[in-house]
């Protein structure tokens, strides 16, 4: 994990400012403690700082996201698109670098003595929203009630979408420490009690 982390002015990461000094948004301060980095955003009007954040959305533009530029088709499922970003990663970054004069991947070894080693558990944040399992053992997410395994009532577990299904996650005792696990994956509903996959 770096030391900062470096966002554009977006709402979800600054939410104001008073005094010209950013108001970072509470969970992402919480998540970056969690992680040891600190947050920074980039300063309004300067295009040097906001040139680094920019480009990953230009990379998705120009090389991922289906466009008459660069005539790509239209991606079938989220996973497919998920595929072709990590075969995209595994190109660019074995890529020589013009200003380093190495490969990514290569880089990545030497600068991993100044990163420093993540906590044993993601940030719950990383996990999605928090629900509480109902008496009839089942979380609402939107207008859909979805149903969790026996030994979940009245705990908490965190739902998130992924691609087109609903994953949902408790922290389950290995024993050692408390980890988070999948438990259902469902397929979005917006109806009564979803049916599993």
């Amino acid at each position: 994990m770096p030391a900062y982390l470096l966002g554009d002015n977006a709402k979800t990461v600054t939410v104001d400012h008073v005094a010209g000094v950013a108001v970072r948004h509470p969970t992402v301060v919480a998540a970056g403690r969690h992680y040891g980095a600190t947050v920074h955003s980039c300063e309004p009007f300067d295009p040097e700082s906001k040139g680094g954040v920019e480009a990953t959305v230009r990379v998705a533009k120009v090389d991922l996201v289906p466009t008459e530029a660069n005539l790509r088709g239209a991606y079938g499922t989220f996973g497919e698109l998920v595929a072709a970003c990590e075969k995209w990663c595994e190109h660019i970054n074995a890529r020589v670098h013009r200003e380093t004069g190495a490969a990514s991947v290569d880089r990545l070894a030497v600068e991993r003595a100044h990163l420093h080693v993540l906590p044993g558990e993601p940030h719950t944040a990383a996990l999605g929203e928090e629900r509480l399992v109902n008496d009839d053992q089942t979380v609402r997410v939107g207008s859909a009630r979805y149903s969790t395994p026996p030994g979940h009532v009245g705990t908490r577990v965190w739902c998130r979408t992924v691609g087109e299904e609903l994953v949902i996650v408790a922290m389950t005792n290995t024993g050692t420490c408390w980890w988070p696990v999948q438990i259902p994956r469902w397929r979005p509903l917006s109806g009564e009690v979803s049916g599993r996959r």
